[in-house]
């Protein structure tokens, strides 16, 4: 899909926005593992980092690339994930289980997060716009990277666990309560780590995308 959606979270996400592109948007995470969680966005409707056009994944990967050397200045190492096409993102009642708009994960961890995916068939990659090739037709995918080691992609063809990658980090980070993010969502903690990431992150919206964007 190329379009916006009525009803979707990120079609029409207006706030806790850090910088933003013509293509793509990173905003603060409403249920943060940690301190600095953001997602990364395209603008329209696609249902995975693999599925946007060409444009928008090299947009994604310049920001991405400038929030990763941002970071390392604020708050150092960084992992990314993202579920892909496995269908275990937003749901719009409980019996769905669709991702209805991409969205890749990003934050502070010192950990070499694909190395702890478990899961035998893998593909090493650099850029986001690799992942189209890489993902073809299939029917689901995941993906982990980490600055401390490298990016993955990992075809599943079988059931994940909800929230895998999410709770992965979250066990790596120290804080396996907060895995699930429903749970987490707008709880006071998850204000604190965002207003506390906004503070830091607004100092640095310029060197993102050469305009300052208030958080």
């Amino acid at each position: 899909m190329t379009e916006i959606m009525d009803g979707c979270l990120f079609c029409v996400r207006t706030d806790h926005i850090v910088v933003e592109t013509e293509h793509v948007f990173i905003s603060l995470d409403d249920a943060p593992i940690v301190e600095g969680h953001v997602i990364v966005c395209p603008r329209l409707h696609y249902p995975s980092m693999a599925d946007v056009p060409a444009e928008v994944a090299r947009d994604a990967d310049r920001l991405l690339d400038n929030l990763i050397e941002a970071y390392q200045r604020i708050y150092g190492p960084t992992v990314i994930y993202e579920h892909g096409r496995t269908g275990q993102c937003l749901r719009r009642n409980p019996d769905e289980r669709i991702c209805h708009h991409s969205h890749l994960h990003m934050m502070p961890l010192a950990t070499d997060l694909p190395g702890s995916v478990e899961l035998s068939q893998y593909a090493d990659f650099t850029s986001l716009a690799e992942l189209a090739e890489l993902a073809g037709d299939v029917e689901g995918y995941i993906l982990a990277g980490s600055s401390l080691s490298t990016r993955r992609y990992f075809p599943v063809t079988r059931p994940l666990g909800p929230h895998y990658l999410r709770t992965l980090a979250s066990t790596l980070a120290g804080v396996p309560d907060r895995a699930d993010w429903e749970a987490h969502l707008f709880t006071p903690e998850s204000k604190r780590l965002q207003s506390q990431a906004a503070e830091k992150l607004a100092a640095f919206a310029a060197d993102l995308t050469g305009t300052t964007t208030a958080v």
